[in-house]
């Protein structure tokens, strides 16, 4: 559908933008072009919605495996989803992030700026 409307919309007009007449200015193209347009935009956004319902509910008992996990887990690291993608079951027992996990997360707060730091904001009261 897309080859049938293309051929009938025209290249808009390149004039100087003056007193704002570009936001102004009138499609290139009729109403029934518009509504091609409307119709073919409705029919691919029809289809990508039809295939992720589709992709969900095919996949939805790995969906359900991997959600009831995290759930009792909170977090997963890469080689558990990769198993749990596999179909294959993991311990509920948390566990403890990897060493590289553990230096990106202690990295990431000592970057971390405490109140008193901060120009402008007072510090904590001293007990």
């Amino acid at each position: 559908m897309v080859s049938k409307v293309l051929p009938e919309v025209h290249p808009p007009k390149h004039d100087q933008v003056f007193l704002g007449r570009d936001f102004s200015s009138q499609p290139d193209y009729s109403p029934e072009i518009a509504y091609k347009i409307d119709q073919e935009i409705r029919r691919i956004v029809d289809e990508a919605s039809d295939k992720a319902r589709s992709l969900l509910t095919k996949s939805r008992k790995k969906l359900d495996q991997i959600a009831k996990t995290l759930v009792e887990k909170e977090t997963l690291e890469k080689e558990e989803l990769i198993e749990l993608l596999a179909g294959k079951k993991i311990s509920s027992k948390k566990t403890t992030p990897s060493k590289k996990v553990q230096e990106k997360v202690t990295a990431r707060e000592s970057k971390k700026k405490k109140v008193g730091d901060i120009p402008g904001k007072l510090r904590p009261a001293e007990g």
